[in-house]
């Protein structure tokens, strides 16, 4: 009896591997019928209630993993109510706006330092219709 994990590939024999895991099934639920090898000690009623706990278990890592991630994206979304800063904000912040490609990311990261939202004029491809569109995603911090 043994368990497969991880990458599968064919048997030897050239059964693929999906099939060689089904025999492996049959010849688990067999011994556990017949109550051979470690199944004359063991419960299976007690493995199917741990397997099962622990299916929940991976099912509910996942939804917090996902949730966690919404929750990371939603938070270094743009937004009027949580701007970005013009001086620190990345190049992948910064094209997360709209009319914001990397070219003109790249130009507004090295025409920094800002002291001001409407220094951005001053970036070739940034015109007032742009920075009426982009204004509200970002601010200037003053520290």
């Amino acid at each position: 009896m043994a368990r497969i994990h991880g990458k599968t590939r064919p048997s030897p024999s050239g059964l693929p591997s999906d099939l060689v895991l089904e025999e492996l099934q049959d010849l688990e639920v067999a011994a556990m019928l017949k109550r051979a090898g470690i199944w004359a000690e063991t419960d299976p009623d007690i493995i199917a209630e741990k397997r099962k706990r622990r299916r929940e278990e991976k099912r509910a890592e996942k939804q917090a993993r996902r949730e966690f991630r919404n929750q990371q994206k939603k938070r270094d979304e743009p937004s009027t109510t949580n701007p970005m800063d013009l001086n620190t904000a990345t190049s992948k912040q910064l094209q997360q706006i709209n009319h914001i490609g990397p070219v003109i990311a790249a130009k507004i990261i090295a025409a920094r330092p800002y002291q001001s939202v409407q220094d951005l004029l001053k970036i070739p491809g940034i015109g007032p219709k742009t920075l009426e569109a982009i204004a509200p995603y970002v601010k200037i911090d003053s520290k």
